[in-house]
């Protein structure tokens, strides 16, 4: 407590108080009480002695980014089954577990309308925020008219794949344009000159991330603008990116490097080349744009370019932490990380 001496009464400290004390913003002191360990020693202790000073101790609503809520978090993803959203379930549970928060689960199987009701449903569950991981579109006017409603009772919504921003959502600073971009250029200075792109559905806001990347790169890197038979849809799956590189090599169409969207389809890359004769990485080398545990857990083991998966929830966390104090979030900008495994070692 502080004494209000033109009142002669106790008046609790605030976050601003502290924030004014130690000579910080109140994004930094929120980072201190929630994520010691995202800032410097020296910006910690001054911190702490300025909330030690004013006897300032956030209550256990702040601390759990609770304010007075439910402390509960919905996370909605487009497709429970692929590694990428059980591994980012498995971080966001993890981040909310260390606030005292619970985590509930929604899967969309990539349908629009049950993104639609979803929404509808947790406007109305007393849920503090929603996290929302899905590749398939979010700026539809239905979804739209469904955000709104949500964040028009105080709910932050966030989403979490990044890119362009999506009306009524805070957005995770990231762009995968940046890792199609640097794998397709690690690629080429490998030695690659017939670099193919295989994404999951060439009309979500993740794979035009990857194509943009992708087509400066080449640009970038002197190559010939990508022929459209050297951009392949995979639909996200396995058995659809096997047939799709198996249809290309058939063809007998030059093909020695391949970016690809995520993991199942990686896999099945890989066995195409495989039933094709073809040698990893001598003949075909590969980078997918995420990375999850499988890709080191198979052989060959598969290279990534990604932003690691634990990075993104505790990012996602520390953006709702600012929402949820009333805090204008500002998101830091992830970078991918490149894993050299067998699929991608230089020739």
């Amino acid at each position: 407590m502080r004494l209000d001496t033109r009142r002669d009464q106790q008046v609790t400290a605030t976050i601003l108080d502290v924030a004014a004390l130690a000579g910080v913003s109140r994004t930094t002191v929120s980072r201190v009480m929630n994520e010691p360990e995202r800032v410097t020693v020296r910006t910690l202790e001054r911190v702490r002695a300025a909330a030690a000073s004013l006897n300032y101790h956030p209550s256990a609503a702040a601390r759990t980014l609770r304010s007075g809520r439910t402390g509960t978090i919905a996370l909605v993803v487009g497709d429970i089954s692929q590694p990428f959203h059980g591994a980012l379930a498995q971080a966001v549970a993890g981040e909310a577990d260390r606030r005292n928060m619970s985590v509930v689960f929604h899967d969309l199987a990539h349908r629009e309308e049950r993104l639609v009701a979803v929404l509808d449903k947790l406007a109305t569950q007393g849920i503090d925020a929603v996290v929302i991981c899905t590749a398939d579109a979010l700026d539809s006017d239905r979804s739209t008219e469904a955000m709104a409603i949500l964040t028009a009772q105080g709910i932050p919504a966030i989403n979490s794949l990044g890119g362009a921003a999506v009306p009524g959502m805070l957005t995770l600073g990231l762009d995968h344009a940046d890792s199609s971009h640097a794998a397709t250029v690690a690629l080429s200075r490998a030695g690659a000159r017939s670099i193919g792109l295989l994404l999951g559905n060439p009309d979500d806001s993740y794979s035009r991330q990857l194509g943009a990347g992708y087509r400066a790169a080449l640009a970038e890197v002197g190559l010939a603008a990508a022929d459209r038979e050297l951009v392949l849809t995979g639909g996200y799956s396995f058995e659809r990116a096997r047939a799709a590189v198996a249809g290309l090599l058939d063809a007998g169409t030059p093909l020695d490097a391949l970016v690809v969207a995520n993991t199942p389809m990686a896999l099945g890359a890989l066995r195409a080349a495989g039933d094709g004769g073809l040698s990893i990485p001598r003949d075909l080398m590969l980078i997918c744009c995420e990375d999850v545990e499988l890709a080191g857990q198979v052989s060959p083991g598969i290279a990534t370019l990604a932003v690691e998966v634990a990075t993104s929830g505790r990012e996602i966390m520390v953006l709702l932490d600012q929402a949820l104090q009333g805090l204008v979030p500002v998101p830091d900008k992830l970078l991918p990380v490149l894993r050299h495994r067998e699929s991608f070692l230089s020739r």
